[in-house]
């Protein structure tokens, strides 16, 4: 298989970093409160799995103070 010119990988590469910066899918949801489940902590033992109804599943850094119960 013969090598790829590094310009046309360079291209290429910012051809897909382009799209992937355009790819916003929680535009619009910044700076509102939402419900979110709690289901445990991550194994790495510094975040805790969060799980929103209709999003996803996220990371939020484990801090073991300030949080509230629903």
């Amino acid at each position: 298989m013969k090598k790829v010119p590094s310009n046309v990988v360079k291209r290429r590469s910012r051809e897909l970093t382009n799209v992937f910066e355009a790819f916003t899918p929680y535009s619009g949801m910044e700076g509102k409160v939402e419900r979110i489940w709690i289901t445990d902590i991550a194994s790495d033992g510094v975040h805790l799995n969060l799980q929103h109804f209709s999003v996803g599943r996220y990371l939020l850094p484990y801090h073991s103070r300030g949080l509230k119960g629903a």
